[in-house]
């Protein structure tokens, strides 16, 4: 259930089989992402996440890109 500032949650649903107590709480300096815990009874859990989310696209002003050859980029980058 994280969340980043390009990222608007619009609506969310969690449904947790068999029913059990729930508490969320938040970590990290902005509060985000939340954390949700339960204690799961023996047996089969289900637990399932929707949401619909806006996405804020974010992009630069192609005059202000620079051309990189492949061979110069750090490996951190790379697949």
């Amino acid at each position: 259930m994280a969340q980043t500032s390009g990222q608007h949650i619009l609506t969310e649903t969690v449904v947790i089989e068999p029913t059990v107590a729930v508490s969320e709480s938040t970590y990290g300096e902005d509060a985000n992402p939340r954390l949700l815990r339960l204690n799961a009874p023996d047996g089969l859990l289900r637990l399932r996440y929707d949401a619909t989310v806006a996405i804020i696209p974010c992009s630069d002003d192609p005059d202000e890109l620079i051309e990189v050859d492949f061979g110069d980029l750090p490996a951190t980058v790379l697949p």
